[in-house]
């Protein structure tokens, strides 16, 4: 585990762009996982943690049982890479098969797409999910359950994120939206962006996304995350993927400074409310939240931790957490930051985080 200082600053910008169509590149499948079952009742709008593991796929208390497992990686049984959130449920792919399969919290789960490399990505907070068939991006409607535009694509979205600590289960999906869609690539030097614009129907590669407050932090920044409400840049002084965080809101020239030393890499949750990072304090190792709005930062663990985290429905975060790195046992944690509350949760078997 590698370790850095720094002071931070962020630089928020409201992300951008609707949808065009184009026909299935295989139609969907129904598969019933347990037959005889009947799909459990969901409160949709209701903020919950959301996991899988070998009892199967969790939504808070819910718990539906899959056919189909999910990949563990050696750190800490995490398995890696396979599951994403769209609003009315889950979007995961099957590692023996290839195939893309959209499992509803309140119906059957179904094949929507016959392959992908990398894994899918989804709109926690809408209906769009996407993957990569080859170069062909494939964005689908989970609510209509049909394919709403394949585009050729000059790079094909990375299947490992951009660091390996904290979102190294992740792959490389940045953003998915009804307007636009954000994903990293392997490019010379690292990772680089692609993005798609629903909307006009037209791709850039390499997308440099810069930040439109303004302020210094607009010159010598690199691009963080993005959310539909808002984007987050780190600037200053990098160092082995660390540097200084500056944010602001949107339409705003305010520049505010968090008062924490924070880490990279960072991610917002789903409403671009929160930043979830690793911090270091006092010697500490730990996670932060720090909430846009006010610069304020929550640490809700005291003792050294390391923690590998992902954002599920509204604002709560799922964390595979070590508090005694690393002869100590894995633990998932739910933490929501508006409440300041986190609660350990029973696991059997490797756990799928949904990706970062």
């Amino acid at each position: 585990m590698t370790r850095g200082r720094l002071v931070a600053w962020v630089v928020l910008g409201l992300a951008m762009t609707g949808c065009g169509g184009d026909p299935a590149g295989q139609p969907p499948r129904s598969a019933t996982n347990t037959p005889g079952s009947t799909p459990a009742q969901v409160d949709l709008g209701r903020a919950a943690p959301v996991w899988w593991d070998a009892d199967g796929l969790h939504r808070g208390d819910v718990v539906a049982e899959t056919s189909v497992h999910p990949e563990a990686d050696a750190i800490g049984g995490l398995a890696v890479r396979r599951l994403a959130l769209v609003r009315t449920g889950a979007v995961y792919r099957d590692a023996r098969t290839g195939q893309v399969w959209f499992h509803p919290w309140d119906d059957t789960p179904h094949v929507i797409g016959r392959s992908t490399v990398a894994g899918p990505g989804g709109d926690p907070e809408g209906d769009v999910a996407v993957w990569f068939d080859g170069r062909d991006l494939v964005v689908y409607d989970t609510a209509r359950d049909e394919v709403v535009s394949r585009s050729q694509e000059a790079v094909a979205v990375s299947p490992s994120a951009e660091y390996a600590e904290h979102v190294g289960h992740g792959n490389g999906w940045v953003h998915v939206s009804s307007s636009q869609v954000v994903w990293r690539y392997e490019g010379q030097e690292g990772h680089d962006l692609a993005r798609r614009d629903l909307v006009t129907g037209t791709s850039e590669v390499p997308w440099q996304p810069r930040p439109a407050s303004g302020t210094e932090a607009g010159s010598g920044v690199s691009f963080v995350d993005v959310s539909s409400r808002s984007a987050v840049w780190v600037g200053g002084q990098e160092h082995a993927g660390r540097g200084t965080y500056v944010y602001d809101r949107a339409g705003s020239a305010r520049t505010r400074t968090v008062g924490a030393t924070l880490e990279y890499p960072g991610r917002l949750s789903p409403d671009g409310t929160w930043l979830l990072t690793a911090e270091i304090a006092d010697g500490t190792h730990g996670v932060a939240f720090t909430e846009l709005s006010s610069g304020e930062t929550w640490k809700p663990f005291e003792e050294d931790t390391y923690a590998f985290f992902s954002w599920a429905y509204g604002d709560v975060a799922v964390m595979l957490v070590n508090r005694r790195v690393p002869e100590g046992s894995w633990t998932l944690t739910s933490c929501t930051p508006a409440t300041r509350t986190c609660v350990e949760v029973d696991t059997r078997g490797a756990v799928a985080l949904p990706t970062p």
